[in-house]
């Protein structure tokens, strides 16, 4: 049958249809030139396919278990080109990302690596921001995808959780702390803490947990950049508390961190998107890269 692809389509058409002028119509072509493809078709295969009339068209008994066949394995074929297709679709395109200041940094350099080394010609942009901003930008419709620390999301969001991010003290390189390979929550009592902004999806969870540990800082300095929190750190205005991906990079840094354990707290670090947008197939190869990155967290301490 090489070469009578088409002519099978067109008779798994009519039977579907049983008109011969729906049936051309629908493939595009006029009703004489259907009509010659169907016989052509009849001929190769030494029988007849369909009963014809003035008022119906039929398919014959071993026609229509024939065509059911044929069908389905048009549907198939069909199916696997279609995947062909997205998969190439994935390797063009645009996707925008709003994620959270403390995890751009660390992990946002190894996505994009994953991506562009197998996605070369998709476009990446990071907007990196506070929790309640990276909300705000998903439900305007103005990014594709965020990756936050939030505690609760909108429920017209799907979210994925990627990882768990073990919050950590961060202290000047003198502090009494450096001699500790854990630090316990209680232990911060009547220390100066330099603290995330409110604005901050850890600022909640990091104030329970002081006061559940019955912490009571001797001074409390709030700020809204990382950057600004590890100067006056590494400044010996006090001791900071942040997860694992927020802490200063090693090498050339004048403060230190220990897991604060008694009890060990961590973030979870989510992908989210709206449920009614579909991803695009840029925004898939960004999510594959995403959880390829996570895949690998070890070998580059983020877990």
């Amino acid at each position: 049958m090489r070469g009578y692809e088409r002519h099978l389509r067109a008779a798994v058409l009519l039977e579907r249809t049983r008109n011969f002028g729906r049936a051309a119509e629908a493939f595009g072509v006029s009703q004489p030139a259907f009509s010659v493809m169907i016989s052509s078709l009849e001929k190769r295969l030494a029988l007849p396919l369909f009963h014809r009339t003035t008022r119906v068209v039929e398919p014959t008994d071993y026609a229509r278990a024939f065509l059911n066949e044929v069908a389905r394995i048009f549907e198939a074929l069909d199916a696997t080109t279609r995947s062909i297709q997205d998969f190439g679709d994935l390797k063009r395109g645009k996707v925008v990302v709003s994620c959270l200041s403390s995890i751009s940094a660390r992990l946002m350099p190894l996505v994009l690596r994953h991506c562009w080394s197998r996605y070369p010609d998709v476009e990446v942009v990071i907007q990196d921001d506070v929790a309640t901003r990276c909300l705000e930008a998903l439900k305007e419709d103005a990014v594709d995808m965020i990756v936050t620390a939030a505690l609760s999301l909108p429920r017209e969001l799907e979210s994925e959780a990627l990882m768990e991010d073990p919050i950590h003290v961060v202290f000047p390189l003198d502090h009494r702390f450096a001699a500790m390979e854990t630090v316990p929550w209680r232990a911060l009592d009547g220390e100066s803490l330099v603290l995330l902004s409110t604005q901050s999806a850890m600022r909640g969870m990091i104030a329970e947990a002081l006061e559940q540990n019955k912490v009571t800082p001797s001074r409390s300095i709030e700020a809204s950049h990382l950057v600004t929190i590890q100067g006056m750190t590494a400044a010996g205005i006090g001791i900071s508390i942040l997860p694992r991906m927020a802490l200063p990079e090693e090498g050339g840094q004048r403060t230190g961190a220990r897991p604060l354990v008694e009890p060990e707290l961590s973030r979870t670090v989510r992908v989210s998107w709206r449920r009614d947008r579909k991803i695009t197939p840029a925004g898939a190869a960004f999510l594959a890269a995403l959880r390829e990155a996570i895949g690998e967290s070890d070998s580059v301490h983020l877990r």
